[in-house]
C-alpha cells in the first residue's frame, strides 16, 4: 500500500483532485457526489480504520472477494471455481501451540 492516493502511479487520484489532467478518464458516479475537487482531497486525506485495511490486505493476499457487494459476490461465485471467502477457523487444541487452520 501507498501512504497517499497521488504516491500509486496508477491512480485517477491526481486528475480528480486536479492536479494533473487526464482526458482519458471520465467521472464515475461515487466521484460526481463530491461537491468539489477540493472535498474528494479532504475524503481522499482520512485516514481508514485499521480492520478495514487489515480486511483489504487479507482478502487481496489470499485472492478472496471480501469486500464487493453480496449481488456481485453471488454472480462471480457461478462464474468461478475458488472460494470468494475464508471458510470458517478451526482451532485444534487449546495450548500455545494450537494449531488454526482456515477452510
Amino acid at each position: 500500500m501507498v501512504t497517499t492516493p497521488a504516491a500509486y502511479a496508477w491512480s485517477s487520484y491526481a486528475a480528480n483532485a486536479g492536479e494533473l489532467p487526464d482526458a482519458s478518464l471520465s467521472p464515475h458516479a461515487e466521484y460526481s457526489t463530491f461537491a468539489s475537487k477540493e472535498a474528494y482531497r479532504r475524503f481522499c486525506a482520512e485516514s481508514d480504520e485499521a480492520q478495514f485495511v487489515t480486511a483489504i490486505r487479507d482478502g487481496t493476499n489470499a485472492g478472496y472477494a471480501t469486500l464487493i457487494g453480496e449481488e456481485l459476490k453471488s454472480r462471480l461465485a457461478g462464474a468461478v471455481r475458488r472460494p470468494l471467502e475464508p471458510g470458517p477457523r478451526v482451532t485444534i487444541g487449546n495450548e500455545p501451540e494450537s494449531l488454526e487452520l482456515d477452510f
